[in-house]
């Protein structure tokens, strides 16, 4: 009796695709034709790194490029006016400040000098002292009506033009104008104060009041201011 050895059949590798260092036929061969002649590194994944690199630093280039041109276009042409616009409008809101200031001294100082008119020769209970006393008082109201009144004529091209309608250019400039020929001219003190108050109040509504007060008021503003100068231009100017 002959005995014959049978082969033993052993069972085929089981190969996980994820598995590492276990690869398919056909991924080896793809591997095997990546990789390059000198020193059997893979040509085509350090191109492609290459080509990444370079799009980042052209990205980085041109944005670097545009701040720099923006930053420059913008301190050379956009700085430059816009500080000189903001001194522009300091300006003029400087000069519309001290017009109101100066209206607002004007009509202080009338009332003032119609309320505390000066005492007759005769009249008890005032000594020298005091008489002299209210006299310097209110030749300092004088004063500050002829500083007001000069300051306001000097500077009207600077506060008049600042507002847009016409109308209230106009009323700007006859109004400083009308004030300066009305404290220049040789009017008793009485008839003074009371011009430049009849000049001042509708004048300054106008300008600085509420707005739904300059609405309600403007027509009778308007013809009060009208008739004022009327008064002004038929007065006599020396007593």
């Amino acid at each position: 009796m002959t005995w014959t050895r049978r082969p033993v059949r052993r069972p085929a590798a089981l190969v996980c695709p994820g598995a590492p260092g276990l690869a398919h036929p056909g991924e080896r061969n793809t591997t095997r034709n990546a990789l390059g002649a000198a020193g059997g590194r893979p040509v085509l994944p350090t191109v492609r790194k290459h080509a990444r690199h370079a799009d980042i630093l052209l990205t980085l280039l041109v944005a670097t490029s545009t701040a720099v041109v923006t930053a420059l276009a913008t301190g050379l042409l956009i700085t430059p006016r816009m500080e000189a616009r903001k001194k522009r409008l300091g300006d003029v809101h400087a000069a519309r400040d001290a017009f109101r200031t100066h209206m607002s001294r004007i009509a202080s100082a009338c009332a003032l000098l119609r309320q505390v008119p000066p005492p007759a020769d005769d009249e008890p209970g005032w000594t020298p002292v005091m008489r002299q006393r209210l006299a310097s008082e209110r030749e300092r109201w004088w004063q500050q009506l002829d500083e007001s009144t000069r300051r306001l004529i000097d500077n009207v091209a600077a506060y008049a033009e600042s507002w847009g309608p016409h109308m209230l250019v106009g009323l700007a400039v006859q109004y400083a104008g009308n004030a300066r020929m009305v404290a220049l001219s040789e009017r008793q003190e009485a008839r003074k104060a009371e011009l430049l108050i009849a000049l001042t109040l509708p004048v300054q509504r106008q300008f600085f009041g509420w707005p739904w007060a300059r609405a309600r008021h403007t027509v009778v503003d308007g013809q009060s201011f009208a008739q004022t100068i009327a008064r002004i231009n038929t007065d006599a100017t020396a007593p």
